[in-house]
Order: structure tokens, then C-alpha cells, then sequence
């Protein structure tokens, strides 16, 4: 899959993932360069900023000779992933520190306070949103490794949960908001429905809709563990809560190479054959 915008993702797929029960994987260069990018991506932003492993305690945001960096120690990252059984650890921890530079943190050339902290945290709650994470899944991080009590520099465990509800609370609100929007196109494309590498849904949709509203399941690489379906008319929804959200449609392009576009709110992605 190839995307419009400037931002390369390196591996959405409609395909489903399967990840090994017994153990996350580690921390890899390029696992970092692709979650740094996807939420880069997820936000309709271009980085500004240099990636790069170093001998640190976990992940910093920081500004050298005028250039702006994220410090990050991969085996930091894999015991926390490993520790807490999820990706999505290590993906709130990188947000939270791109949430630093985007918020003019790293401009300020002073020490962290609290304030800087919560701001970073409601971003990474926002973002990871954005991605597909639920709520738990975004603040599994800070419940395993902030301090209970407020710090100089940092502020305790609970304040930062509810500041990262906050951010992930905001971008569900502004997400229902945008899907009120999107039409809804009634014909049906039969072409739209052999589309590769989809899997037809295994059991019968919620009562709640139609009986044949849901064709498709489609799984992205991108995003690990959430789960999205394709309907008759060729929309990309999402469940939450019981209900069924439009995010995104897939439509016919005309073009040999990449025959489909998959067009969301704010990013669109072209489509193979093949499912890439």
C-alpha cells in the first residue's frame, strides 16, 4: 500500500497480523522508523526531527545545535513491551515524546515540568487513538512505569492517566464528528469485493445491523489488534462500543498497478492487487 501523502508507511497491508502468543517480539531499528512514521502519518504531519538509539534510560525529545532529535533505548522498549504483552507500550512512550517536539517543549530549553509532561501525554492519547488503540491499550506504558507520586520533573501516575484519557477522549470525540459526515454510496461495486487478501467474516453481524451490511473483515498491519470490516457499500467501518463508525471507503481507481484506493479522514492509501 503506497500512500498519498508524503509520509511512506513501511508495512500497511490488508492482511491479518499474527503475532506470537508467548512473547513480543524486540525492539528493532526499523520497528521504531515505522512507528515513528505511522504516527507521524496518523496526524497528516511530516517528521522534523532525527530518530536515533543511544545509551539512555528510555526516550528523550531534545534540540542539539539547532537540530532536533528522539533519543530512544530499543532494549528499554522491548522489556517494556514485553513486560506489559503489548506493541502499543512502546508506540505511547515514542508519541509522548514527539508530542514534546510538536508542542514547542524542546524550544523552551528548560528542565521538564509537570505541565510539559500532561501536555505530552494528552497528545499521546490523542494520537494513539488515532491508531487504533483503546484506551487501556494507551496508558498500559504509564501504568507500568510512572511513579505513583508527583516528581520535580514529573507528575504522578494518575494524573498522567487522566491526561492521556483526556487526548484519547478528545480524538474519539472528533472522530464521530467527521464520520457524521461521510456519505454513505448505495450502489454496490461487485469489482470493490474481490479485493485480495480479505477475509470473509466467519459469523453472523451483530443484530444491531443489516444481515449482510458486513462482507469483509480487513486487518492492518499497522495497527495490531484492532479489527475493521468492509461493507456492501463498500465503506470501512470500525466497532465501538456496539456501534459501527464509517471510517474510511474504498473505491475503484481505473489504474493497473493500484486498482483501489482506501481513503480515510485525513490520509488516503493506494491499494494492490496483492493487497500492499
Amino acid at each position: 500500500m503506497r500512500s498519498i501523502s508524503s509520509v511512506t508507511l513501511l508495512i500497511w497491508c490488508l492482511v491479518t497480523v499474527a503475532f506470537a502468543e508467548d512473547k513480543v517480539p524486540n525492539f528493532t531499528s526499523v520497528q521504531a522508523e515505522t512507528t515513528i512514521n505511522t504516527i507521524i502519518s496518523s496526524i497528516g504531519l511530516q517528521p522534523n526531527f532525527e530518530l536515533q538509539s543511544a545509551a539512555i534510560y528510555s526516550a528523550s525529545a531534545t534540540i542539539i545545535n539547532g537540530k532536533r532529535y528522539i533519543f530512544y533505548n530499543p532494549d528499554f522498549f522491548t522489556k517494556l513491551n514485553q513486560q506489559t504483552g503489548t506493541e502499543w507500550a512502546s508506540v505511547s512512550i515514542l508519541a509522548h515524546e514527539i508530542g514534546h517536539h510538536l508542542n514547542g517543549h524542546t524550544l523552551l530549553g528548560a528542565n521538564s515540568t509537570s505541565a510539559i509532561e500532561l501536555e505530552a501525554d494528552e497528545f499521546s492519547g490523542f494520537v494513539l487513538f488515532k491508531m487504533g488503540a483503546s484506551l487501556d491499550d494507551s496508558q498500559i506504558a504509564i501504568k507500568q512505569i510512572a511513579n505513583v507520586q508527583d516528581s520535580e520533573t514529573h507528575p504522578g501516575r494518575a494524573k498522567r492517566l487522566i491526561a492521556i484519557a483526556q487526548g484519547w477522549n478528545r480524538a474519539h470525540v472528533q472522530s464521530e464528528v467527521s464520520l457524521s459526515r461521510i456519505p454513505v454510496t448505495r450502489k454496490i461495486d461487485e469489482n470493490t469485493k474481490k479485493i485480495v487478501q480479505l477475509q470473509r467474516k466467519p459469523t453472523e453481524p451483530p443484530k444491531t445491523v443489516p444481515k449482510n451490511y458486513l462482507v469483509y473483515v480487513v486487518k492492518l498491519h499497522a495497527q495490531p489488534g484492532v479489527t475493521y470490516f468492509l461493507t456492501a457499500q463498500n465503506n470501512l467501518v470500525r466497532k465501538y462500543n456496539n456501534q459501527y463508525f464509517i471510517v474510511g471507503k474504498i473505491k475503484r481507481t481505473g489504474k493497473t498497478t493500484y486498482p483501489y484506493v482506501l481513503s480515510g479522514n485525513s490520509s488516503s492509501f493506494f491499494v494492490s492487487q496483492t493487497g500492499l
